[in-house]
């Protein structure tokens, strides 16, 4: 572990990204190592999980907060700022139906189908409690708030990510079907104001 929070300390001072990008996934390979190691004397199943473990914490992190994921010269990462070329000095411009120019409308869209796939299960694992109501009212406070960005800025549905809304329709059942109503009503209301 002690080499995980070292080579992610280590990672402020460096200022060459490539060098940033190996010394983050050497550092997590060293920790998943060791690890995996220390958890031999509780069989081959704690081992492979610790293993999965780190290798999952090191993807997801590396996913959401840098640039560290290159795939055959391509970056791969959640937002669309941190997706230049190492080194490139003209930032192309984002798709017109981004997000705030931060993310795409379909990772913003998966985004909202997983919170909502969230607050369903909790729904369903503990019926009418307070953390349901929490949850629910989360998932259509964000989803109302995209609604009306939809509208107002003048695009359609959802911005065309069907799948994602049929999805967060269906997790919604759970939950009253309150999100999407949430999205449809703050979306006509977004509509009836848009932008001259």
């Amino acid at each position: 572990m002690a080499f995980g929070v070292v080579g992610g300390l280590s990672i402020i001072f460096i200022k060459d990204i490539r060098l940033e990008r190996r010394v983050y996934w050497g550092s997590w390979l060293l920790t998943s190592l060791f690890i995996s190691v220390s958890l031999t004397e509780r069989g081959w199943r704690s081992t492979v999980v610790g293993a999965c473990a780190c290798a999952g914490t090191a993807l997801l992190y590396a996913y959401l907060r840098t640039s560290y994921i290159k795939i055959d010269g391509r970056i791969h990462t959640y937002t669309l700022y941190r997706n230049r070329p190492d080194g490139a000095a003209v930032v192309t411009p984002p798709p017109p139906d981004a997000y705030g120019n931060v993310l795409t409308a379909p990772k913003f869209w998966w985004t909202i189908a997983l919170f909502a796939l969230a607050a369903a299960a909790v729904a369903m694992a503990q019926g009418a409690t307070a953390a349901t109501v929490g949850a629910g009212l989360f998932v259509a406070a964000s989803i109302a708030v995209t609604g009306y960005i939809d509208g107002y800025e003048g695009f359609s549905v959802a911005r065309r990510q069907y799948v994602q809304l049929v999805v967060t329709t269906i997790a919604s059942i759970p939950l009253l079907l309150l999100p999407v109503l949430a999205y449809v009503t703050a979306y006509l209301i977004g509509k009836r104001s848009t932008r001259p």
